[in-house]
């Protein structure tokens, strides 16, 4: 990993609502903990609501960072067949658009942690690279019955989570990585399961380069490597809670407790608290083994 690109702010991108807030500020509570340099974060959003940004301020207790909120229109997207996504997923794919003045940026999804100085893939060289990200652990692409070899890439192109992205906003702009994608969603749109991350898979997997599994380490899914899930457990420094389980909703779902640490030193600690005890939530967790039961 080439880290000579060096920048004295750090761009960090988050998709949001007013629902899932409380689940962000966890997140970047996390961040400004464990970095050093000053954070631009950019939330996108279609909802969130003016207390809320008055409680996103409470973070600069931890330290100063600069916040913008970019209002999306998600009725310009399609709705994702998977049901726990909301369309607003796909804003990932338009940032040059969203976001003109940034040249690169790091994008995560809202069930993560952070470990360690975000800086430390912030800084990766792209090059003329699109991005930087994870390989999926259970790399379905080798799966030759599997949805994704309809996308037609070659073999050795692993398939790769979008929880966490280093995206090189300039290369996007210079090749018109936008109309590509759009065209590839066209194309592909009746085989796209998993939403933005098939269509950045085929459309990025040209010049792309794979971080270490550490920095996306997707704790409740197995990996398909023999061993490697429990090697990559104890040196992990971005934790993704990537399923439908979430630490929110079962407090003893494997490094939950980390997420709980950072959960009991925001101000939304007792809502995150009041969802856990609703009667739903209360079921799911007492049930155990039973909780996929739909209520």
């Amino acid at each position: 990993m080439n880290l000579n690109c060096h920048e004295d702010e750090i761009n960090v991108v988050l998709t949001s609502s007013e629902y899932y807030v409380p689940y962000t500020y966890v997140l970047m509570q996390s961040i400004l903990e464990n970095t050093d340099r000053k954070i631009h974060f950019y939330i996108l959003t279609y909802d969130i609501s003016s207390i809320s940004k008055e409680n996103f301020e409470i973070l600069k207790n931890i330290k100063d960072f600069k916040i913008d909120y970019v209002y999306i229109d998600i009725k310009r997207y399609p709705i994702p067949k998977q049901m726990r996504a909301n369309p607003i997923v796909y804003a990932k794919m338009n940032l040059p658009q969203f976001l003109p003045e940034l040249k690169k940026c790091v994008v995560l999804d809202s069930d993560i942690i952070v470990l360690t100085d975000i800086g430390k893939i912030y800084d990766v060289d792209l090059g003329d690279n699109y991005v930087a990200w994870v390989k999926d652990p259970l790399d379905i692409a080798l799966n030759r019955k599997c949805w994704v070899v309809k996308f037609g890439l070659p073999k050795e192109k692993s398939y790769i989570n979008s929880g966490v992205l280093v995206l090189n906003l300039e290369a996007y702009k210079k090749d018109n990585i936008e109309k590509k994608l759009l065209e590839n969603y066209t194309k592909f749109r009746k085989n796209i399961l998993f939403f933005d991350q098939d269509l950045l898979y085929i459309t990025l997997s040209e010049k792309c380069i794979y971080l270490d599994y550490k920095y996306n380490y997707l704790c409740a899914l197995p990996y398909t490597e023999p061993g490697l899930k429990d090697a990559i457990r104890s040196r992990a420094e971005i934790i993704h809670y990537g399923s439908d389980n979430k630490p929110w909703v079962l407090p003893n779902l494997e490094l939950a407790y980390l997420w709980w640490r950072y959960a009991r030193k925001t101000p939304y600690y007792e809502i995150i608290l009041l969802r856990l005890f609703s009667w739903k939530n209360l079921l799911i967790y007492l049930l155990g083994p039973f909780r996929k039961m739909k209520f």
